[in-house]
């Protein structure tokens, strides 16, 4: 069976469209959706495929009480009362979790065959023993300007992150250039320069 893992999207239909697009294409059977979605819609349009689907809340949170209803009028949607979730699926014990702080943890407790994260938008795949850990980077590009998700197969018990070409950025360079005017980045928190 082939898992899609997505995460990080921020309501950029574009690139979520297209990602899922190749979802199809790789025959996936179940999606892993780690939030940040912003919006109920963003839920629909990944429902929409019909999919066994698995989703968690995150820290960016849009209207909640709107995506459950979107997800429990789905057949296919079911999402966590929390930020993480434990699945079983092929017979792999799976973590999901929106934020990486804890994938390191739950890897090290060697109760897990899959650990995958989001929330800091950066592409990793590190294994641990026997666990594999992925955060899949993200759809929305709007941290790194690549649109990126990842699937793994269970029959292989291989994965590969997958791109989407020519993303939609939802920075423009002059959003860019305009932000290093007013703010200086630190790799921990953005500083006001007033």
């Amino acid at each position: 069976m082939k898992i899609a893992v997505i995460a990080d999207i921020h309501e950029n239909y574009h690139n979520l469209v297209e990602a899922l697009k190749l979802v199809e294409t790789e025959k996936c059977e179940t999606i892993l959706a780690l939030w940040d979605y912003c919006n109920p819609w963003i839920v629909a349009t990944i429902l929409s495929l019909g999919v066994t689907t698995y989703l968690i809340w995150g820290d960016n949170d849009g209207k909640k009480s709107r995506i459950s209803q979107r997800i429990t009028l789905s057949k296919n949607g079911d999402i966590s009362d929390d930020t993480y979730r434990f699945l079983k699926i092929d017979g792999l014990k799976i973590c999901m979790t929106h934020f990486s702080d804890l994938w390191e943890i739950i890897a090290k407790s060697w109760e897990f065959d899959l650990v995958f994260c989001a929330h800091t938008h950066k592409k990793f795949e590190e294994k641990y023993g026997k666990t594999l850990c992925v955060n899949p980077w993200e759809i929305s590009t709007q941290r790194w300007g690549i649109c990126s998700f990842y699937i793994f197969d269970t029959a292989s018990m291989e994965g590969k992150f997958m791109y989407v070409e020519n993303p939609l950025k939802t920075k423009s360079d002059s959003v860019i250039e305009f932000q290093k005017s007013k703010w200086i980045y630190n790799a921990k928190t953005w500083k006001a320069k007033f």
